[in-house]
């Protein structure tokens, strides 16, 4: 599991909170004190699903922040260090989501494709 199925998450969403929509898992989270970023992870979910389990939930996060890095990354040139890639994502206008992300990447590394800094995040 990625960034976004961290401890926050786990901590955020306990068995109680299943099975529920996004607004319910929310909610939930809110209730838990869930962190900002489990939270803005959270209201990335499609509103017309239903979660059963956290797995569910981490399967949906994973697949939204992928897209989202995608696109932050747009006319990224390679090999890129986190602080172009920051710089790009800034550019063109990326997410907190995306940003949260990408913020996590290693310092003292060259990337060489999107896909190789998505499975860094993710």
């Amino acid at each position: 599991m990625g960034l976004f199925c961290s401890p926050d998450i786990f901590k955020a969403l306990g068995p109680e909170c299943f099975p529920c929509d996004k607004e319910g898992l929310l909610a939930c989270a809110i209730r838990n004190q869930a962190s900002e970023a489990a939270q803005i992870a959270l209201n990335q979910l499609h509103d017309d699903t239903r979660f059963s389990n956290i797995t569910d939930v981490c399967d949906n996060i994973s697949i939204v922040c992928n897209l989202e890095v995608k696109r932050a990354l747009e006319g990224l040139t390679f090999p890129a260090t986190k602080e172009k890639i920051l710089s790009q994502a800034r550019a063109n206008g990326a997410t907190e989501m995306a940003m949260l992300a990408l913020n996590e990447l290693p310092r003292d590394y060259r990337f060489s494709s999107i896909d190789e800094i998505c499975a860094r995040v993710l």
